[in-house]
Order: C-alpha cells, then sequence, then structure tokens
C-alpha cells in the first residue's frame, strides 16, 4: 500500500468516497454531486487533476469529473468504438 493513501483507495485515486442511495457523493461544504443512482453504495476513487477538477472512478473506468467551480458533474464522454 502506499504510503498516504487511506485504506480502500483505489490504487489511481488520493482518496473514495461511497455513492448514497438516491446517487449522490457529499465532499462536505455543501458539496454533494448526482453521480447515478445505479452506483448506490458503491465506493468511487477520488483523484484531484487540478485544483477546481476531480476525476471519479469506478474500479478501473473514468467516470467523468466534477467541476468544483461550478459545483456540477460532467460525465466522461464516450466514443462510439
Amino acid at each position: 500500500m502506499v504510503q498516504g493513501r487511506p485504506p480502500g483507495a483505489l490504487p489511481s485515486s488520493d482518496f473514495t468516497k461511497s455513492v448514497s442511495p438516491c446517487g449522490h457523493i457529499n465532499l462536505g461544504r455543501k458539496r454533494r454531486f448526482f453521480v447515478s443512482s445505479a452506483l448506490a453504495g458503491q465506493r468511487l476513487g477520488v483523484k484531484e487533476v487540478d485544483s477546481d477538477r476531480l476525476l471519479l472512478t469506478f474500479v478501473d473506468l473514468d467516470l467523468g469529473w466534477l467541476d468544483l467551480r461550478i459545483n456540477v458533474f460532467q460525465p466522461r464522454e464516450v466514443d462510439g468504438n
């Protein structure tokens, strides 16, 4: 385990957050983001990309970014291939 990483964190994440039963993750200070109710109860990896963007990952799939400037989750675009 990498020193400084919380227990249970995904290898490529800084920390993890659990998805609430209604599909939100809570980052505190009134920062609550809807991700997906299909992920309720799952843990998502969170990695700081820059000072106002966080990358959300489920297992090894990058789901999208939390934009902290406008407080919104931006899903990753999937190509048609």
